[in-house]
């Protein structure tokens, strides 16, 4: 099945769009008017055409099928309207990589509804072009192709200017052109597709992916000058479409950003106000290592659309390349501010407070504020506050810590880093060796231990392991020597030593990496889980 990329884009593009504005008031204004008067064929369609354009084609098909089409049989507008909404329904589930059955058989149904109409009006040039576009979906078989052609030509004999037939022919003309096996006729295929969408593009400009498949059908002729053209005239026409630039002036530039900015450059020059084309352009800059004009043209982005928050985030790495840090945070602030879920901001916030482990409270304050700033349920926030946990418990140590009484710096920390342990451990709940650390935190230094929590943690990590969490079973093992809590040792120092005669080994925690398993340690931890056994039994027993 052929899916044309202009007509999948296009309708990303619309959803996007719409769904950021929300219900206008052109549609409340005609809900209202259908409850009044349900024959308001008007009100109907603006109110599907706007539900299409929030990105809800399954809703606005319900709509017409259970509402309007009973309120209105018959009627050839509602009918012909149905037909696009089978389209872009078809359309969505293809991008979603929905049921290749079901998506065949909403083409078919949009083609009927179409030549419903075209049973009653066989020169409707609307209904001709929804019968073409039905039909070249399911251009996998040949009788299908001929059949969009057909109905393309008869639509384009009914209404010779009518933009998007002619942009349709094009696609096909494009899209034969690449099976074609002979030099000279594929060439004349996209000379053909090329003149079609200028006949497209002079008709209506409001589509910039037809500038696009303009410039790379003269890409593919070798015309990268009028190509490059295509694709400015495009942004020129589209200041606010990122797709001029990324699908073809990067793509004529080889995707390759270092020979980016001279077209950028005059991109920015008929597109003065394209927040895309600026941002792009400092890309282009930041790639090249030009940091200063890469924040300039950053900045020119943002002002044009402050809610460019990846525009901030670039000038934030632009200062940072330049070992300016403080001025990176702040950008990196901002980005956080805007954008809760940005990680790359919070993975830069993360990495410069890692780096300050020697100043713990400039590195303390810096991850107590990304607390603050980003979203503490997400899957990289948990390594984040491991890693922070692990900072303040290696700094609490070394300033004692691990006395019977520490000093009050020291104690401080190393209570804030269980309480930081806890919530990295809430979030990554299948790693045993977070589970295994933070019930550490709770067992090994005297002014933190809480034998309950310390049982919990190391109990979760050796159940995720299968028993053989080395570090865990140690601690479990200590901690209820120290309670006297033999049955639970008993139980899972049995769970030990079964794990390994199952033939698993010792898992290990690796300096923070992904633990591994350890052969060598197998015997000495069944060793230490035979020995916890025998004691726990015989403690069971009164001995």
């Amino acid at each position: 099945m052929r899916i044309p990329v202009c007509l999948v884009l296009l309708l990303v593009a619309a959803v996007g769009t719409a769904s950021a504005e929300g219900e206008t008031k052109a549609e409340r204004a005609a809900r209202a008017a259908v409850k009044k008067n349900p024959k308001d064929i008007g009100a109907w369609l603006t109110v599907a055409d706007a539900m299409m354009k929030r990105g809800e084609p399954h809703d606005a098909w319900t709509l017409l099928e259970d509402r309007a089409m009973p309120a209105l049989p018959g009627n050839l507008r509602l009918t012909s309207k149905l037909g696009e909404i089978f389209l872009a329904v078809g359309a969505k589930e293809a991008a979603n990589r929905g049921d290749g059955t079901y998506i065949r058989n909403l083409y078919m149904d949009a083609e009927r509804m179409f030549d419903e109409v075209l049973a009653k009006e066989p020169k409707n040039a609307e209904a001709l072009f929804g019968k073409a576009r039905a039909n070249y979906q399911l251009s996998d078989v040949a009788e299908r192709m001929a059949a969009a052609k057909k109905a393309i030509s008869d639509c384009l004999i009914a209404d010779p200017k009518f933009a998007a037939a002619h942009a349709l022919q094009a696609d096909m003309l494009y899209a034969a052109a690449r099976t074609v096996k002979d030099a000279a006729s594929r060439l004349a295929k996209y000379a053909a597709a090329e003149s079609k969408y200028e006949i497209a593009i002079s008709l209506d400009k409001s589509t910039s992916l037809w500038f696009v498949r303009l410039g790379h059908a003269r890409i593919a002729q070798g015309k990268r000058d009028s190509a490059k053209a295509a694709y400015l005239d495009g942004l020129k026409h589209h200041p606010d479409d990122a797709t001029p630039i990324l699908s073809g002036l990067a793509y004529l530039a080889g995707k390759d950003w270092k020979k980016m900015v001279d077209p950028l450059k005059e991109a920015v020059a008929i597109a003065p106000k394209s927040a895309h084309a600026w941002y792009y352009l400092g890309y282009a800059y930041y790639v090249n290592g030009l940091n200063d004009a890469a924040a300039a043209a950053f900045k020119k982005a943002t002002t044009l659309k402050p809610g460019m928050t990846e525009a901030l985030f670039y000038i934030g790495q632009t200062f940072e390349k330049q070992n300016k840090a403080d001025k990176a945070l702040d950008y990196y602030r901002r980005v956080l501010k805007a954008n809760k879920d940005h990680q790359g901001a919070a993975q830069r916030f993360h990495d410069m407070a890692l780096a300050r482990p020697t100043d713990i409270s400039q590195a303390e304050k810096l991850f107590e504020e990304l607390i603050r700033l980003a979203p503490t349920r997400k899957q990289h926030m948990g390594y984040f506050l491991n890693n922070y946990a692990l900072v303040l418990r290696n700094w609490a140590e070394r300033a004692g810590a691990a006395k019977d009484s520490p000093p009050p710096a020291a104690r401080k920390r190393i209570k804030r880093s269980g309480e930081v342990y806890e919530m990295a451990a809430a979030i990554l709940t299948n790693e045993p060796q977070i589970q295994s650390d933070t019930g550490l935190l709770f067992e090994f230094y005297p002014c933190n231990r809480d034998a309950v929590k310390a049982k919990r943690y190391f109990t979760r990590s050796l159940d995720l392991s299968d028993y053989v969490y080395r570090d865990a079973f140690d601690g479990l093992t200590r901690i209820c020597y120290r309670t006297k809590d033999w049955e639970l040792l008993s139980d899972y120092a049995e769970g030990v030593i079964g794990a390994i005669e199952r033939g698993r080994q010792a898992i290990a925690p690796i300096g923070g990496q992904a633990p591994r398993e350890v052969k060598a340690q197998t015997p000495g931890l069944r060793a230490r889980a035979q020995r916890a056994l025998q004691t726990a039994k015989a403690k069971l027993k009164g001995g």
